[in-house]
């Protein structure tokens, strides 16, 4: 088998599409010095064609790509399991520990978010 070698320029978008989280990397290969500039050709047209699947960004820069779901009728007074983050449009599980309780969800990173900006 052999190697792939090396791009001088790369990016990479996680993206959903009917259902099906993706992770896309697009390479630059030009030795020209040009690698960044073709690039960024290249992620034109992949984003183009991500939006005209339906596809969405996992994130946004400025929380959900999606409108977060409406969250459903609760009795204002009733304490429910879970709850919507407002930050990554999904769900977050009540915690509960020394300190009290709590809603969080667990991030691609291993780390955790409990719905507020940090």
């Amino acid at each position: 088998m052999s190697e792939i070698p090396e791009a001088p320029a790369s990016a990479s978008v996680r993206c959903s599409v009917e259902g099906f989280e993706w992770l896309i990397t697009i390479r630059g290969f030009e030795t020209d010095g040009t690698a960044g500039r073709q690039l960024l050709t290249k992620i034109k047209a992949v984003n183009e064609e991500i939006v005209k699947m339906g596809g969405a960004p996992i994130y946004g820069k400025n929380g959900p790509a999606t409108a977060p779901a409406a969250a459903p009728d609760v009795d204002p007074n009733e304490d429910p399991s879970e709850k919507p983050c407002p930050i990554h449009n999904v769900m977050m599980k009540k915690r509960s520990g020394p300190s009290g309780t709590w809603y969080s969800h667990k991030l691609a990173d291993g780390t955790w978010c409990n719905g507020k900006e940090k």
